[in-house]
């Protein structure tokens, strides 16, 4: 399991969750907060930047906790955000990437966060965020841990546009394979056609349309 962190403002928390999971994609992602509001705070914020998240803590009922879970292990569900009192029993082999939102209370419980990555033979990554005044609580982890938590910058907006450009071009590519693609090409041949416009300029707005525009950069 690599370990970094990131040095950063608690206000900016909730944008730097957001930046890295679109830049790595993960998979399966584990986010771990310290109190029960954050998770159902973390939660909404994701789901409105269109993310299949959702929050474990322990105000849920057991069916409720069952239908989250089995959400998360089936994959319609990617990211989970939880306490650590919640996040007890967890047992899901390919989570990718484990976020610590919050800096841990306990050292321990930071062996057991980023535990949840890595596992079965794979590799994974943890993320701590962490602001100026909590940077005393990252050395004392690496002490109890005998590891070393490395500091690393968020990528920055550009680096996540590409990212998500070309996760939207391959798998738009993929299809070329796999589905019939001559209607579309008539359509497209039609629109140069009729408005004298480049491939390239078309296909360019296409992308824009799907990815958006570049974030604001995150201090």
């Amino acid at each position: 399991v690599s370990q970094k962190y990131f040095l950063i403002k608690n206000a900016d928390k909730d944008k730097a969750t957001v930046r890295l999971l679109e830049y790595y994609d993960p998979k399966l992602c584990l986010i771990f907060c310290n109190t029960k509001a954050k998770v159902e705070e973390l939660s909404e914020v994701l789901k409105k930047a269109d993310f299949q998240a959702e929050g474990l803590h322990g105000d849920l009922i057991q069916h409720q906790r069952d239908i989250v879970m089995n959400r998360f292990r089936n994959g319609s569900t990617n990211i989970l955000i939880a306490t650590d009192v919640a996040a007890r029993g967890i047992d899901v082999d390919d989570v990718e990437i484990v976020i610590n939102y919050d800096v841990p209370l306990d050292n321990e419980y930071y062996v057991h966060r980023i535990g949840r990555t890595g596992r079965a033979g794979k590799t994974g990554m943890s993320f701590t965020f962490a602001n100026a005044r909590e940077l005393r609580r990252i050395r004392e982890i690496e002490k109890f841990c005998k590891t070393t938590i490395e500091e690393r910058k968020l990528p920055d907006a550009s680096k996540v546009l590409k990212s998500k450009a070309r996760k939207v071009l391959n798998s738009a590519w993929e299809l070329k394979d796999h589905e019939d693609i001559g209607l579309m090409k008539v359509y497209l041949q039609r629109m140069m056609d009729k408005n004298e416009c480049d491939i390239f300029d078309l296909a360019a707005c296409m992308l824009k349309q799907e990815i958006g525009d570049k974030g604001e950069e995150i201090l």
